[in-house]
């Protein structure tokens, strides 16, 4: 069994945090995803959730336990690799790729 210290997970957690996020919006028959600002419990939520997803995902895969499997993605997350990163990465690229459509924005 391995332990991780406090301040090793809050760090992961924050390495996959996620300052953006797309929402949909229907603007004259055509759907546009809209970069928005995410809340700072939404970006907690969102960072656990996709470390516990790649970590379900990761234990299908292997034949580990899912203890062994979410410390290990814990670990990518803190040295800013693994699933979860990309993930925000790829979030992040997209949001910067439709800013133009922030003008749709209401909220």
């Amino acid at each position: 069994m391995i332990f991780l210290k406090k301040s090793t997970l809050y760090q992961a957690v924050e390495n996959v945090k996620p300052t953006l996020e797309l929402k949909r919006v229907r603007k004259g028959g055509t759907t546009y995803q809209v970069p928005a600002i995410v809340s700072q419990k939404r970006q907690e939520r969102l960072a656990i959730k996709w470390i516990i997803e790649s970590a379900e995902k990761k234990k299908k895969k292997n034949k580990n336990s899912f203890s062994n499997c979410l410390v290990s993605e814990i670990l990518d997350a803190f040295n800013k690799t693994g699933q979860p990163r990309q993930r925000r990465d790829e979030q992040l690229k997209v949001a910067e790729f439709n800013r133009a459509y922030t003008l749709y924005r209401w909220w």
